[in-house]
């Protein structure tokens, strides 16, 4: 057998050190969040041993197998219910100044516990075999859930990072086909668009935690966009009141932002009934100032979006001649992605 086997324990023979396989870290990992006294602190301590095992664009193929293999998934469906449940049991007593210390910490180390997991379900929904597992195994719903519970009541960075984790697991697993009506049907939207809109309310007017919101409305915005490439749910996210938290951020500070809102409203301007709508929230304004952005990814989504907006024979175009905005772009001396802003300006002008 080769030395080099998962199966196989290494030891150092100056120093007698013991070098433990993928293998049997997995396991160790499985055993404090199986152990016996449901110690959620022991859980904690698996869960991020897990998370960061499975860190960086691409993860170890050996520890995809041993996850899969192991049955972690199922695992983390059974935490995730039972932390849920004590996260709603704190939300229902957390307007009560009389709320017992104890059921403050119970609630603070389930968010914990829930945020780790979230964070394993992100890691393990960035390439497409393990996104196929982690939908197989049911883990949609319990990510809707967290990004639902954890409400403005208990919020800190703790549980914006919890959120956060959450809505960047959901934006993953948006990105295959057969997940975006999924996601929707599991009234998936409506987290995603508080998030937006809470994000520009920072409660503590700390920059820490401003970043922290930055953050989860960057997801948001992502998840969004993703959603948004479904024809059915270009109607869904507009009427369960998606646009507007979109275009306002369009003029976050973040360029990360600014990308994915502009893609999200893009995707959006394709279906005929949204087009007037966006003009009519202030879209454009926007759209026309971000089609200057020193970012090849903002200008391009900006482009696609200001295409969509002229590409038919629509009541949308006028506003936007109005701005004289096909001459500014015509001579504007950027990287703008040309194809869609040189047909924009021919659609503009007939």
């Amino acid at each position: 057998m080769s030395d080099n086997n998962s199966n196989t324990v290494k030891r150092d023979s100056s120093e007698g050190n013991k070098t433990i396989s993928i293998s049997e870290q997995i396991q160790s990992f499985i055993n404090l969040l199986n152990n016996k006294d449901n110690n959620v602190q022991n859980q904690i301590k698996g869960m991020k041993g897990l998370s960061q095992m499975s860190r960086g664009q691409y993860i170890n193929h050996e520890v995809k197998e041993n996850v899969i293999e192991k049955n972690v998934f199922p695992i983390l469906l059974k935490l995730f219910h039972e932390n849920i449940e004590r996260i709603l049991a704190y939300n229902d007593t957390a307007a009560d100044a009389s709320s017992d210390e104890g059921n403050k910490v119970k609630f603070a180390l389930a968010c914990e516990l829930c945020s780790k997991a979230c964070r394993v379900v992100f890691n393990f929904s960035v390439e497409e075999d393990t996104r196929q597992a982690v939908t197989k195994n049911n883990l949609i719903q319990p990510l809707i859930n967290v990004a639902t519970y954890i409400t403005l009541k208990t919020v800190n960075e703790k549980t914006i990072l919890c959120k956060t984790n959450a809505i960047g697991a959901i934006a993953n697993l948006a990105t295959s086909p057969e997940n975006k009506i999924t996601i929707v049907q599991q009234n998936g939207l409506t987290p995603l668009i508080e998030a937006i809109e809470s994000a520009g309310t920072n409660v503590f007017q700390e920059i820490d935690v401003q970043k922290s919101l930055d953050s989860m409305s960057q997801h948001s915005c992502r998840a969004l966009f993703a959603l948004s490439a479904s024809d059915k749910n270009k109607i869904l996210i507009e009427r369960q009141g998606g646009l507007r938290p979109l275009i306002s951020s369009l003029t976050a500070r973040s360029w990360h932002i600014q990308w994915h809102a502009a893609g999200a409203v893009a995707n959006l301007a394709i279906e005929k009934q949204n087009k007037l709508k966006i003009i009519q929230h202030g879209g454009l304004e926007p759209l026309i100032r971000l089609a200057f952005s020193d970012r090849d990814r903002v200008q391009r989504q900006v482009a696609r979006g200001l295409f969509a907006l002229v590409s038919r024979k629509f009541h949308s175009r006028k506003p936007i001649k109005d701005t004289n905005l096909s001459n500014s772009l015509f001579f504007h001396n950027t990287t703008l992605h040309r194809l869609h802003i040189q047909t924009f300006v021919q659609v503009l002008l007939i």
